[in-house]
């Protein structure tokens, strides 16, 4: 083993420009990204780098035993990649996931129809769970979409606004809040959401889920 507010929701997708480059330096090696020609091959999974003398393994914090690879594992053929991606959905090796973003900036509505958007996409608003996932949807937000913030899966409890959770149901491991501090909610039995602003490496925030806001949408798969 190895060591260790709101988007769009019907909206209709312009295309995403697969070969276009990142707007700043993040680490990512373009390799990492899928090629605008679908890949003759299922996408390879990420090989975390503290599991250099292990069989790969999908790349998470913690590696699991290389022998077993977790549930959401990519068990994607050729052909269903080649059908993400002609649908405009971006590969990225090192989280193992597929992305999409929803941009049409004259719908407004609320983060749950955002949601379901996503699911009607067959995912999820996005989950985020390291630096480097956090840049590439920064990247792809801003990108070739231009938007000014995008909306992801994070939201609270009504009645525990410091209880955050995906919408996924992924564990909530990673943060990235604006000013570097969480912020901080009124205590009116709301439900908050969040947003990814368009400052630089992506900073978050959240707002009333009762709102509405004419948002990009981020979704997220690991399903097909």
């Amino acid at each position: 083993g190895c060591s260790e507010k709101v988007s769009d929701s019907e909206a209709s997708i312009p295309n995403v420009s697969l070969n276009k480059q990142i707007p700043f330096s993040n680490g990512i090696n373009d390799s990492d990204v899928s090629s605008a020609t679908a890949s003759s091959q299922t996408p390879a999974i990420g090989t975390d780098s503290s599991c250099a003398s292990c069989p790969p393994c999908t790349t998470v914090s913690l590696c699991t035993p290389c022998t077993t690879l977790p549930h959401n594992a990519s068990t994607t053929t050729s052909a269903e990649s080649e059908d993400l991606i002609a649908k405009n959905w971006v590969y990225f090796k090192a989280t193992n996931a597929w992305y999409k973003v929803l941009n049409n900036h004259s719908l407004w509505v609320r983060w749950e129809r955002a949601e379901s958007a996503c699911i009607k996409e067959g995912g999820h608003l996005v989950s985020i769970h390291s630096d480097v996932e956090n840049q590439f949807i920064y990247g792809l937000a801003t990108g070739d979409h231009w938007c000014t913030h995008a909306t992801i899966g994070l939201k609270s409890d009504a009645n525990d606004e410091q209880n955050l959770h995906w919408s996924d149901f992924s564990l909530f491991d990673y943060q990235n809040w604006k000013n570097g501090t969480s912020p901080q909610f009124e205590s009116n039995g709301d439900a908050y959401c969040g947003y990814m602003a368009s400052d630089k490496w992506g900073p978050w925030d959240m707002f009333n889920c009762g709102n509405t806001y004419g948002l990009c949408a981020v979704c997220k798969t690991t399903n097909f």
